[in-house]
């Protein structure tokens, strides 16, 4: 297989390279790991810079018609007992011309728009289901299943992220942080009229609540150092007790 560029990688960042190469008359392969969709909310809340550039790809009213339009972030700052100390707001509005507002989206279905955009030009093609193994002379090589075979090109591009095969072939080390917190990221149904986000702080802890189309709500918590072991311990509690009911 022969292309002017080879893309390891189809996630947000690289699907819009993908598309924007392609619309530019670019021969382009893309190369996904994934065979089905990827549990992960990151990357769903889309700020003005994004809208814009989804604009120039022509993909700018699919992206609004399948997400939530968010004008006002909120955010309170609480006190050790729960009050309110502070309250101050992000508005999108006073942003001047057509990028105003963030959107919620889901990250698999930005990921779908993208990609259906792509598939519109002959000169893109998606090897689903496909890795990237590493590279040889001026050829990714690549693994379908038990299959390999490699694809020549002339530029490599590689968006797989933390573990990145291409920054490991160009010999680029990474210092990785490692943090003492973690996440629990949570999604519920949401009120008709909770259609913008709310922050919730304390000197400690965080809640982040960002409202979803289709009636959701994504919350994502910040859990303080040494409360996660806790935290799993009493969630075993609560499934137990609730089985029992």
């Amino acid at each position: 297989m022969k292309t002017d560029v080879f893309i390891g990688g189809g996630g947000i960042g690289g699907l819009t390279l993908a598309l924007k190469l392609a619309q530019r008359g670019i021969q382009v392969i893309l190369a996904e790991r994934m065979a089905v969709k990827a549990p992960t909310y990151k990357g769903e809340l889309l700020q003005p810079k994004s809208m814009q550039i989804f604009d120039e790809l022509g993909i700018y009213e699919q992206v609004c018609n399948r997400s939530n339009e968010i004008k006002v972030l909120d955010m309170l700052e609480l006190s050790s007992s729960l009050q309110v100390k502070d309250q101050s707001f992000m508005d999108y509005n006073v942003l001047p011309g057509k990028y105003n507002a963030a959107y919620m989206m889901h990250h698999e279905e930005l990921k779908s728009v993208i990609l259906k955009a792509a598939c519109e030009y002959d000169n893109f093609q998606y090897l689903k289901g496909t890795a990237c193994k590493g590279y040889g002379d001026k050829t990714a090589v690549l693994q379908k299943g038990t299959e390999k075979f490699e694809v020549e090109a002339q530029f490599f591009f590689g968006a797989e992220g933390r573990s990145s095969v291409t920054r490991k072939a160009m010999e680029i080390e990474v210092k990785q942080t490692t943090y003492n917190h973690h996440f629990l990221t949570v999604t519920f149904p949401r009120a008709n009229d909770f259609t913008d986000g709310k922050i919730i702080s304390t000197y400690n802890r965080f809640l982040g609540l960002f409202p979803l189309p289709d009636d959701q709500v994504r919350s994502v918590y910040l859990i303080p150092p040494g409360d996660y072991k806790q935290l799993k311990e009493n969630q075993s509690v609560i499934f137990i007790n609730s089985t029992q009911i």
